[in-house]
């Protein structure tokens, strides 16, 4: 298989706030989420066009068990969208009635001088 080279997003790690300021950042992140909610986000990789939901905003924003680095993360969401890799695809396993299959999809991401690969994008 022939190497590929990909860019990633990098992150100076406080375009959101301050990393030890969890509340502030969650608070940042949701706020840009939703400032996204419902637009077309284009993937390179599979020509598809993505957008935010509410349900990916509880998710990834919300969720109080997200680390500074994930909360930060999301200040590059279009960009990782864009140079995302789809890396498999499988049938939906919980039934639900509007979810067709379900796309995994990988990206690297630069915080802080630390590299980091997010799923499920």
């Amino acid at each position: 298989m022939p190497s590929r080279t990909y860019p990633w997003w990098h992150s100076a790690a406080d375009e959101l706030g301050a990393p030890d300021d969890l509340d502030a950042l969650r608070s940042a992140a949701v706020t840009h989420l939703q400032a996204l909610q419902g637009k077309l986000l284009p993937n390179q990789d599979t020509g598809w066009e993505l957008t935010v939901t509410r349900q990916d905003i509880k998710k990834l924003a919300r969720d109080y068990a997200q680390r500074p680095e994930e909360l930060q993360a999301l200040a590059g969401i279009e960009q990782m969208i864009r140079h995302a890799v789809l890396a498999e695809t499988h049938p939906d396993t919980k039934g639900r009635d509007v979810v067709e299959s379900v796309a995994r999809f990988y990206a690297p991401v630069k915080i802080g001088g630390r590299l980091y690969r997010a799923n499920s994008l």
